[in-house]
């Protein structure tokens, strides 16, 4: 234990190299579409917007998507092996 008061509590640098680190890469393309970059191609994942709640006026303050990211991303990995894949636009 240290003693600095941080009784055994671990830095954020020590926890990242003991979780695994999976990077995804989405894109907005078309007329509002979500896709999912994946060597050089790209699925369209809009469907996993679905997750998002709606909103009525007064809008909130926030990103909906960025505060729902978590979900998104849960239903990405769900349903992108379905997708089929396009090349990205230059």
């Amino acid at each position: 234990m240290r003693g600095d008061g941080h009784r055994g509590r671990e830095s954020a640098a020590e926890t990242r190299h003991r979780l695994p680190i999976t990077i995804m890469r989405l894109c907005r393309f078309g007329e509002g579409r979500l896709g999912l970059v994946e060597d050089g191609s790209v699925r369209d994942v809009t469907a996993a917007l679905d997750v998002l709640p709606a909103y009525r006026y007064p809008l909130p303050a926030f990103d909906p998507m960025i505060a729902n990211l978590a979900q998104i991303v849960s239903r990405v990995r769900a349903i992108a092996p379905g997708r089929s894949r396009s090349r990205c636009p230059a």
